[in-house]
């Protein structure tokens, strides 16, 4: 029995992103902030850096990929609301960016939820106990803990995938 990519999506339960870039391929103006976000996340080498905006496409159409798959499943995605500093010496002032702000974290996925975290990028993924973030990713784990196990067998999986479709 063959199972194919579009049978598991239906049994995602949901997905969250934590300060998580979709950038789009119609949008090239964007692509330069995965390097600031490259930058910011890891020491790498400059001749790296250099080729992240020439190899963003790739980031692009993933995101894109996403976007058009149909995923029916719930999807929060949290973004930073504060901006991170990015660049400070003991001579130079400080700078700072939106690293992923709501506009770059939106997946455009049919059931998405956008949360701002009241944060910088470095802890997008803390949040208080009690706050929407809390609230939201405890819903979806419980609806997760609530799909029977027998709806994820491959059988069951074919079988939904059979039933869904409808002759005309």
């Amino acid at each position: 029995m063959q199972v194919s990519s579009r049978d598991f999506l239906n049994i995602i339960a949901g997905v969250v992103f934590f300060g998580t870039p979709h950038t789009k391929v119609k949008e090239p103006k964007q692509w330069c902030r995965l390097t600031q976000l490259l930058k910011f996340a890891a020491k790498l080498p400059k001749r790296f850096l250099a080729h992240s905006e020439a190899d963003a496409i790739a980031a692009a159409i993933i995101s894109e990929d996403f976007e058009q798959s149909g995923l029916e499943a719930r999807v929060l995605s949290i973004y930073e609301t504060r901006p991170t500093i990015t660049k400070s010496t003991r001579w130079l002032r400080k700078e700072a960016a939106m690293l992923v702000d709501k506009s770059f974290a939106e997946t455009w996925a049919k059931k998405e939820k956008l949360l701002g975290n009241d944060t910088s990028h470095e802890t997008v993924g803390i949040f208080r106990q009690g706050s929407a973030i809390h609230q939201e990713v405890g819903l979806l784990l419980m609806f997760a803990l609530s799909m029977r196990r027998d709806d994820m067998t491959a059988s069951a999986i074919q079988g939904k995938a059979s039933s869904s479709t409808t002759a005309l």
